[in-house]
């Protein structure tokens, strides 16, 4: 069976470095790891090299050894513009996929998975009685349940809003819980799910890509949400939106 995760990156080299260090620590060793870099500008590329993760600031394919001593394609991509997230994601999971990768485990660069975090999801795919599209951990941010994923969906009525139902604590009594939306932060994808709805929207550039993802990924199978020892989301997320000359921007605790 053949993992790969998919990183995807943009003004946060120190992040991004946290995240790649966490993979490289993983129990049930990754086969690659492919960074997409939407076209950063503070010195990521550098970074990447100075740490040996790759050889061409330009785009790089290159094997590393993982802490276990496992070998590790790394694949930096670098886009010649910002996508999104939306961009980066369809473009590090086309060509994951292309490669013939069983599992895809996709996240941000401020997400810091634990060893064991892809061991117990793998493991749990399996559990699971049915034919799951993806598996996604709990993920806990500054120390709380990070709860923005919801387990229900309700589109009757587009005037409202068509999440209910998030997730509590008491849903982490539960080794694993069925959900309806994930974010890119952290799901391990199935191979044969991409292979039947295809990539993320690119079009979406940074708001609802993996709520769209998440909706298309059902026509395959359920997802599912693993509790137990959560990775961490360090960054926290922000969105900028460019509207008649008004730039409006939005972070955690800012109303």
């Amino acid at each position: 069976m053949k993992v790969c995760a998919v990183v995807v990156t943009f003004n946060r080299k120190e992040l991004l470095m946290d995240c790649l260090e966490a993979l490289l620590k993983q129990k049930r060793p990754l086969d690659a790891i492919y960074i997409v870099d939407n076209a950063s500008t503070d010195g990521t590329p550098g970074s990447l090299q100075e740490k040996g993760y790759i050889d061409d600031p330009d785009g790089s394919i290159k094997t590393i050894e993982d802490h276990g001593g496992n070998p590790v394609k790394t694949v930096y991509v670098r886009m010649k513009e910002n996508t999104g997230g939306a961009g980066g994601f369809h473009e590090g999971i086309r060509r994951a996929h292309t490669e013939g990768y069983d599992w895809i485990w996709v996240m941000d660069d401020d997400v810091e998975p634990l060893d064991d975090t892809l061991e117990k999801l793998l493991r749990a795919a399996e559990k699971i009685p049915e034919d799951v599209s993806a598996v996604a951990p709990v993920r806990f941010f500054r120390g709380s349940l990070f709860n923005l994923e919801t387990k229900t969906f309700d589109f009757r009525n587009p005037l409202k809003h068509f999440t209910y139902n998030v997730i509590t604590e008491d849903d982490l009594n539960e080794e694993y819980f069925r959900v309806a939306a994930i974010s890119f932060e952290g799901p391990l994808i199935r191979g044969d799910a991409i292979e039947r709805i295809g990539y993320p929207d690119r079009d979406l550039f940074i708001i609802a890509d993996d709520t769209d993802y998440a909706i298309r990924l059902q026509t395959y199978g359920p997802i599912y949400m693993i509790s137990g020892d959560p990775p961490h989301q360090k960054g926290g997320w922000r969105w900028w939106i460019q509207l008649e000359g008004l730039l409006l921007s939005a972070e955690p605790g800012i109303p």
